[in-house]
Protein backbone atom coordinates (compact mmCIF):
# COMPACT_ATOMS: atom_id res chain seq x y z
CA UNK A 1 0.00 0.00 0.00
CA UNK A 2 1.36 3.41 -1.21
CA UNK A 3 1.34 6.65 0.57
CA UNK A 4 0.33 9.41 -1.41
CA UNK A 5 -0.14 13.37 -0.07
CA UNK A 6 -2.84 15.48 -1.15
CA UNK A 7 -1.87 19.37 -2.28
CA UNK A 8 -3.83 21.77 0.52
CA UNK A 9 -4.43 24.33 -2.36
CA UNK A 10 -5.30 22.26 -5.67
CA UNK A 11 -6.16 19.31 -4.13
CA UNK A 12 -3.54 17.04 -6.36
CA UNK A 13 -2.62 13.67 -5.35
CA UNK A 14 1.55 13.74 -5.01
CA UNK A 15 3.89 11.13 -4.56
CA UNK A 16 6.12 11.20 -1.42
CA UNK A 17 8.88 13.72 -2.01
CA UNK A 18 6.69 15.57 -4.85
CA UNK A 19 5.81 19.18 -4.51
CA UNK A 20 2.85 20.70 -6.44
CA UNK A 21 3.86 23.23 -8.61
CA UNK A 22 -0.10 24.60 -8.70
CA UNK A 23 0.76 27.76 -7.05
CA UNK A 24 3.84 28.63 -9.25
CA UNK A 25 1.38 28.37 -12.60
CA UNK A 26 -0.60 31.24 -10.89
CA UNK A 27 2.07 33.15 -10.14
CA UNK A 28 3.41 33.02 -13.30
CA UNK A 29 -0.07 34.17 -14.93
CA UNK A 30 0.27 37.10 -12.60
CA UNK A 31 3.32 38.36 -14.14
CA UNK A 32 1.29 38.03 -17.57
CA UNK A 33 0.69 41.39 -18.81
CA UNK A 34 -3.03 41.48 -19.77
CA UNK A 35 -3.60 43.98 -23.12
CA UNK A 36 -6.63 46.14 -22.73
CA UNK A 37 -8.27 47.05 -25.94
CA UNK A 38 -10.80 49.84 -25.79
CA UNK A 39 -13.54 49.63 -28.58
CA UNK A 40 -15.90 52.89 -29.11
CA UNK A 41 -19.40 51.87 -29.51
CA UNK A 42 -21.03 52.54 -32.66
CA UNK A 43 -23.00 55.41 -33.13
CA UNK A 44 -26.81 55.43 -34.54
CA UNK A 45 -28.21 58.07 -36.48
CA UNK A 46 -31.27 57.24 -34.94
CA UNK A 47 -33.48 60.61 -34.43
Amino acid sequence: MGYCKECSYCGANLDPGEHCDCQEKKAEDRKTPVKIVYQPKEKSNVS
